[in-house]
């Protein structure tokens, strides 16, 4: 079903999943926080297991009520937020639990991408933001790559008419130190330049 965004912010902000672009890839998600819509974005991807799933939160304020401090997040979030740049912290709030990847931590970042921002204030500050694909399946870089088993599975998808850079967000990790889990869109010389700035140093993909 074709949204409109008013319409997908309503079903957001009433507990419903939607499929919605990014500057990154197409994603699916719903209320963060919402046991009911993270059950549902799981289901339509085909997972049957509890997994955790990246958010978006609505803007960089975010940072300080749900993640702990940890050195050199101040100047990634001001450098790189809004972007292509998803961090792994960990949390401060139990109410995330269900969302913490196996090293304890949760994936956020924030979008630059209108109706993704949108989605994020709609869902009370943290959007679920998995890729709108099959467990198993390429991610979609435009709508009509989107399977119509996930779309079933969900309340719709909110209509734009461009497509995702096809390059995920870069994913840095900290536990202990900031190191390099995927390489994407935000290149990695300038979040080293960054950390640097802040005393901090970046360890390499795979260290």
């Amino acid at each position: 079903m074709a949204l409109s965004l008013l319409r997908g912010v309503e079903l957001v902000a009433q507990g419903g999943i939607v499929v919605y672009p990014t500057e990154t890839l197409w994603g699916v998600g719903g209320a963060a926080l919402d046991p009911r819509a993270y059950a549902r974005v799981l289901a339509a991807k085909g997972i049957r297991e509890p997994r955790p799933v990246p958010v978006l939160a609505s803007g960089k304020e975010i940072v300080s009520e749900y993640v702990l401090p940890v050195p050199g997040l101040n100047v990634l979030v001001e450098r790189f937020w809004p972007g292509g740049l998803t961090l792994v912290l960990p949390p401060s709030s139990r109410h995330l639990e269900h969302l913490l990847g196996a090293g304890g931590g949760i994936a956020l970042r924030v979008s630059a991408h209108p109706v993704a921002q949108a989605l994020a204030v709609a869902a009370g500050g943290l959007l679920l933001s998995t890729s709108a694909n099959l467990t198993g399946q390429p991610p979609p870089q435009r709508l009509e790559e989107v399977a119509p088993e996930l779309l079933a599975g969900t309340d719709g998808a909110v209509e734009w008419a461009g497509s995702g850079a096809g390059v995920p967000s870069t994913l840095l990790i900290y536990d202990a130190a900031w190191r390099v889990g995927r390489i994407g869109s935000v290149p990695i010389a300038a979040l080293r330049s960054a950390l640097a700035e802040a005393g901090e140093a970046l360890l390499g993909e795979g260290q």
